[in-house]
């Protein structure tokens, strides 16, 4: 019974989770996932820091715009995440998003060693189907589990239908839900907004709490085994 306790303890009070966004492909919806996650988050009252390891700060310069002081976004370079998740976990923070830079393997891997969960944002086209191999790759590297979300999906449900089978066939990891191309993003994006925060009654909002939800479940179940 105790250890039952103590268990319930440090998942209430003590776990953070740290979730990377990784994808080696520019164009991806890296910085649009890691941004509406982490609003999400803070919608449930579950204190969150995005980092931006992307040297175009997309995710800093959308913090910038917010009338919020919430969630933290922070740009940093991989040799500081530990000491900035360090600080983040004394805080009593609850999430940690790591949204990370194309083209950069060796911060990619760092983020994905740090990370409890990675994402892997990836549109339907075959370009970018081929390009997540590296990105899982990585991921196996880091020994971390990874998730692929199939990100701007258009409405014709046959290229949505190909993408997740041509997903499977190189060992990707399919996300349950996906992202649909929706306007809202683009909106909420240019007035530093969530979408949960733009409409929260808008597909692109269920969208986003649909995919938190997942992985918080997720992530928490692991933790406790």
């Amino acid at each position: 019974m105790y250890l039952y306790i103590y268990i319930f303890i440090k998942i209430l009070f003590v776990q953070m989770f740290k979730i990377a966004i990784i994808s080696q492909k520019g164009g991806a919806g890296k910085t649009t996932l890691a941004i509406n996650l982490a609003v999400e988050a803070e919608r449930q009252n579950l204190s969150s820091l995005l980092l931006d390891l992307d040297p175009q700060s997309s995710s800093t310069e959308w913090g910038d715009a917010r009338a919020e002081d919430y969630p933290v976004v922070m740009s940093t370079h991989a040799s500081r995440m530990n000491k900035l998740i360090d600080k983040a976990e004394s805080s009593n923070a609850k999430f940690v998003f790591i949204d990370t830079a194309p083209h950069s393997e060796n911060s990619a891997l760092e983020a994905a060693k740090i990370a409890d969960i990675v994402l892997i944002p990836c549109r339907a086209g075959i370009l970018d189907i081929k390009a997540i191999q590296s990105s899982l790759n990585i991921c196996s590297l880091a020994k971390t589990n990874a998730l692929v979300v199939l990100n701007a999906i258009p409405s014709q449900h046959a290229i949505a239908d190909e993408a997740r089978e041509a997903i499977k066939i190189i060992g990707g990891h399919l996300c349950q839900f996906s992202i649909g191309q929706r306007i809202a993003f683009n909106h909420a994006m240019t007035i530093g907004q969530g979408v949960v925060e733009f409409d929260i009654k808008s597909k692109a909002s269920i969208e986003i709490q649909n995919i938190f939800n997942l992985i918080n479940k997720v992530i928490t179940n692991d933790y406790k085994k």
